[in-house]
């Protein structure tokens, strides 16, 4: 495999000829995208009968897939384009620093924070209005986070709504940020857009020119180059501020150690390879989890986003007319007079103390039951759900070939692949009358063992 790229579907529009053209990589997942190695045009257009049924599908989790391969070189190749050259899936410690240089890269957010906090703090415009003789720029952020901060002082009985509406407000916020990106392709789905679909059934389609914007493109990413080498420097900066002094301190600690005189028993070995599989296996998860979550907030699982933001605009309006005041006073009188009072004593007489008994007699008996016959159950439950992980391991290489990937079930790339300034879109000709519905057989088995 020479390279690869994700193509994200959800930031493209339905009834539009898509020609794309990436740069391909080696993988998405290392810290720093090397130098491509060729690109790929694509041609590209998505049709829905109903767009709206895959708004209502994001409301589900993604369903586990495994394709089955026949061959092994197939196999090779399809694990390749999966999860790129190199997979971080194999124990390595080249795996734990990409893990940890990961971790560490979401500090980004730290520039993003202190320009929104000064934005705000600092009534500067970002909105613009355009007049036929002037152009203003409107701080609608600040006058919102006043505002808000203002009612929150006077009637602090709203503290729930605003929780909920700060979290849609900064999740508009950013999907307002990411629409003003002078490339067309970073921009991903609006809210607008995805609402039109959900209520209309389907989004409105437009057209991209070649090289739109490339110029300003262009210095939006040297800017914004210099902002990360600048975070980067004033981050050593700092490191080496709090740590520089104790290095010498450390050094000589490290120095009496060494003076150990007991002598040391050379039989003993330690493997520490194997010490770093719990660790690893921490970071995967931490990875997984911040991967996750930066996607949503950064609308790239723009569904999630979208439904996110609604339900918290939702929660937002229906706090807003509950007295949480007097739910407060009546919930804390509730739960002083239940469990505080000395009546609590007949609770400890005739239920606490009785059920104490009978859990001690239950287990006593419990322990006095052979150990085949205690376990029996377990092992059953256990050999079930073997069997059926089996049971479907078997029909999935006996229908599509032995060889099984699993695919991931949300987006686990680290990097993105946008598409570079020569792609284009246009609006496509083709009638819906036109549209031949072709049915591909796929891999999803329902069940056990039966496929659909």
């Amino acid at each position: 495999v020479t390279g690869r790229i994700t193509v994200d579907l959800t930031n493209f529009t339905q009834n539009m000829e898509y020609t794309l053209t990436y740069n391909l990589q080696e993988s998405s997942m290392l810290a720093e995208q090397k130098n491509a190695r060729g690109s790929v045009t694509i041609r590209l257009r998505i049709v829905w009968e109903n767009e709206r049924k895959a708004v209502f599908m994001s409301l589900s989790p993604p369903a586990q897939m495994f394709v089955g391969l026949s061959k092994r070189k197939y196999f090779k190749m399809v694990r390749k384009t999966v999860k790129g050259k190199g997979s971080l899936d194999v124990l390595s410690i080249n795996a734990i620093k990409v893990r940890l240089d990961e971790i560490m890269s979401y500090t980004m957010v730290l520039i993003f924070l202190e320009d929104a906090f000064i934005s705000v703090l600092m009534w500067r415009g970002h909105h613009k209005v355009t007049f036929p003789c002037f152009t203003i720029w409107l701080p609608v952020h600040s006058a919102v986070a006043f505002s808000s901060a203002v009612i929150l002082v006077e009637y602090p009985n709203l503290f729930v709504t605003a929780f909920f509406g700060c979290i849609a407000w900064m999740m508009l916020s950013i999907t307002t940020y990411k629409q003003a990106d002078q490339s067309p392709w970073r921009r991903g789905k609006s809210l607008c857009s995805i609402s039109r679909a959900l209520l209309l059934g389907s989004s409105s389609p437009f057209s991209i020119e070649a090289y739109k914007n490339e110029d300003a493109v262009e210095k939006q990413s040297e800017s914004w180059n210099q902002r990360v080498k600048a975070f980067e420097e004033k981050s050593k900066e700092i490191t080496k501020m709090f740590i520089g002094d104790q290095e010498e301190f450390i050094k000589e600690m490290q120095q009496i150690d060494e003076l150990d005189i007991e002598t040391k028993n050379s039989n003993m070995t330690l493997n520490p390879m194997k010490v770093l599989i719990p660790l690893k296996v921490i970071l995967d998860l931490i990875c997984s989890t911040l991967r996750l979550v930066s996607n949503i907030l950064t609308w790239k699982e723009c569904y999630l986003s979208y439904w996110i933001t609604l339900l918290c605009l939702a929660m937002s309006v229906i706090c807003a007319f509950v007295p949480w005041g007097l739910v407060f006073l009546w919930a804390s009188r509730v739960v002083v007079w239940t469990i505080l009072g000395p009546w609590m004593k007949l609770v400890d007489w005739f239920f606490y103390l009785p059920l104490i008994k009978k859990r001690s007699k239950a287990l006593k008996t419990e322990q006095d039951k052979p150990k085949s016959e205690k376990c029996s159950k377990h092992n059953a439950k256990a050999f079930l759900a073997r069997e059926n992980v089996e049971k479907f391991k078997e029909m999935k290489m006996l229908l599509f070939g032995k060889y099984l990937i699993r695919t991931p079930k949300f987006k686990p790339d680290r990097h993105d692949d946008i598409p570079l300034p020569s792609s284009f879109a246009k609006k496509s000709s083709c009638a819906k009358e036109e549209v031949i519905n072709v049915i591909v057989p796929g891999q999803y088995i329902v069940g056990n063992m039966i496929p659909r």
